[in-house]
């Protein structure tokens, strides 16, 4: 039966907001890092940020990039937020991004800068082989997840919202680094 006739715990608006207002200030304090390394980065507007999903502007090689942040605290892979709601199929925050780059910390302080149309192409082939796999094999969404040497992949119920969402843990190791900062 899976997740879907489960009833979930759903954080208040308290804990919630506490966790964005937590995630948004990792996201400066890496923005700030960069800075103080002499790269210059520019804040969104609210919209670019809302809508956009960007969280700065950068200037790489010459021109103005958008780019997007991930404050890690539990682990030193690439999250990436694939769909949003798999049962409805609303794609991601990071699928939708109209970021060029995504920047991430791990927890030794490591800051590695990733294209996000790699990640998105890697992405999408995920959720097209989990659909796949989950039509043949229903239940599998409860042994946790699909494994491999580059990425795992699990569905994971959004705690303050109580909808399934479709995660990727990319390992950095196997991605193209396209900048580093310690």
């Amino acid at each position: 039966m899976g997740t879907r006739g489960i009833v979930i715990y759903m954080l208040n608006d308290k804990d919630y907001q506490e966790r964005v207002a937590k995630g948004k200030a990792g996201e400066k304090e890496i923005l700030n890092i960069l800075r103080a390394r002499g790269i210059k980065i520019a804040d969104p507007t609210h919209a670019e940020d809302m809508y956009d999903k960007i969280d700065g502007w950068m200037e790489w090689n010459g021109k103005k990039v958008a780019v997007q942040v991930k404050f890690r605290e539990s682990g030193d892979d690439v999250l990436f937020e694939i769909a949003k709601d798999l049962d409805t199929g609303d794609m991601g925050r990071d699928m939708l991004c109209k970021a060029e780059f995504y920047l991430v910390r791990d927890r030794k302080g490591k800051i590695r800068m990733f294209s996000v149309a790699e990640l998105k192409t890697k992405a999408k082939a995920l959720y097209d082989f989990v659909l796949k796999d989950l039509v043949k094999n229903p239940d599998k969404e409860n042994w946790g997840g699909w494994q491999g040497s580059n990425v795992n992949v699990k569905i994971v119920v959004d705690k303050a919202h109580g909808n399934r969402k479709l995660i990727a843990y990319f390992n950095p190791e196997k991605l193209k680094t396209l900048g580093e900062w310690n």
